[in-house]
């Protein structure tokens, strides 16, 4: 397997991103891709003609069936396809003997999560889970910071998101914004999909047990609404906590008029650390000393890129594990059922509501949002506590 043979399913939406990141890690004699497949290959003549698919001699189906039945032309398959997809292409995947590399989220149900994990046992390779932040070597080298101690116990970490999305947004696939497609959960958040990166990264600080580990849910309480004329949620404010008494705080929103910001912060006995971009991030002690951390994948093929290499070496024997295994995204997907199990319904928002441009915002929702990641501060009465236990 020198360099090894990799097909992606698609060729739009995210699936560009991964035919960028490959075709720049080709250029690298790092591997070489083969096969692709869309069932709108007509619509996506430009991207074909950019990418020159025909003069790298990539075959082209008009499904994932169709190229699967040519498994002995790749080594790896890249699933950047749309969420209600991932359970049955994985599987179809592991039981053709290739390596799978599936972007985030691997699903938002628990119960399809768990017969995924049940597939997974029978991998030739485990599976990769595109979740980019923790792969990150500047991050990685911040959590063995944390392990050690250096900035005294780590008490918990909280992200504040507003990443305004108009209506095209929720209307640019049949599953965007939905509970259930033709029957079956999707399930679809801003924490499980758009700013799912940035809950997998929190759930990796809080991880005390080794390089890898995760935060251990014990307890989790969320109030979820929405302005969006959606089934899910748009808003949530969200608490877990760990047996060790560890805390996670999200306060997330896809409402807003302006421009998106975010902000993760780990809160330290000795020193608060925050990344206000996923390239950096600034340290301060309680001593007033600072000091600021900046991540090398900023050009080229991206945390993307980086992510991919990683499995390929993975795959090659170069290494003993992939980056974010399918069993490392348990407490993610737990964590993003028991907020619905914790919220009960979804409370629609009514008052103070403005409209431009295909966006909603709610002028008071960032404030609140800030204080609840504060200062614990909830909107209303605080929600129901509930246990992984009870999914």
């Amino acid at each position: 397997m020198n360099p090894p043979r990799v097909a992606i399913a698609g060729l739009g939406g995210f699936a560009a991103n991964h035919h960028a990141a490959i075709q720049l890690l080709e250029e690298q004699g790092l591997c070489r891709l083969t096969r692709t497949c869309d069932p709108a290959l007509e619509s996506h003549s430009e991207a074909i003609q950019k990418l020159g698919l025909a003069q790298r001699e990539v075959r082209m189906a008009s499904s994932f069936e169709a190229m699967m039945e040519d498994a002995d032309e790749f080594d790896v398959v890249l699933l950047p396809t749309p969420i209600p997809l991932h359970a049955e292409q994985h599987r179809q995947v592991i039981e053709s003997g290739k390596a799978c590399y599936l972007e985030k989220p691997p699903t938002l149900w628990w119960p399809e999560f768990q017969q995924m994990l049940e597939v997974e046992m029978k991998a030739k390779w485990q599976t990769q889970i595109g979740f980019n932040f923790v792969g990150d070597p500047f991050r990685r080298s911040l959590k063995e910071r944390l392990l050690s101690g250096e900035f005294g116990q780590v008490l918990g970490a909280s992200l504040f998101a507003i990443w305004p999305r108009d209506l095209a947004y929720y209307q640019r696939n049949n599953w965007a914004g939905r509970m259930q497609l033709n029957g079956k959960p999707v399930m679809d958040s801003p924490i499980g999909n758009a700013c799912a990166h940035f809950v997998q990264d929190l759930l990796f600080w809080l991880g005390s047990d080794g390089l890898d580990s995760l935060m251990e849910l014990s307890e989790v309480r969320a109030k979820l609404t929405r302005v969006h004329p959606i089934e899910t949620f748009d808003t949530v404010m969200l608490e877990a906590t760990s047996p060790e008494g560890r805390w996670l705080r999200l306060g997330v929103t896809h409402t807003g008029l302006e421009g998106h910001e975010d902000c993760e912060t780990i809160h330290c006995e000795a020193a608060t650390i925050t990344l206000e971009s996923w390239w950096q991030a600034k340290i301060e002690y309680t001593d007033g000393r600072t000091e600021t951390l900046e991540s090398g994948l900023r050009s080229g093929a991206g945390p993307l890129g980086h992510n991919l290499k990683t499995y390929f070496n993975y795959i090659q024997g170069a290494l003993d594990r992939p980056g974010t295994t399918l069993l490392e995204t348990t407490q993610f997907v737990q964590l993003h059922n028991l907020a619905f199990k914790s919220s009960g319904s979804i409370e629609s928002e009514t008052v103070g509501i403005e409209r431009r441009d295909g966006k909603v915002g709610v002028a008071d929702v960032p404030e609140r949002l800030k204080r609840f990641v504060q200062n614990r501060e909830w909107s209303g009465p605080e929600p129901a506590s509930v246990t992984p236990d009870t999914l």
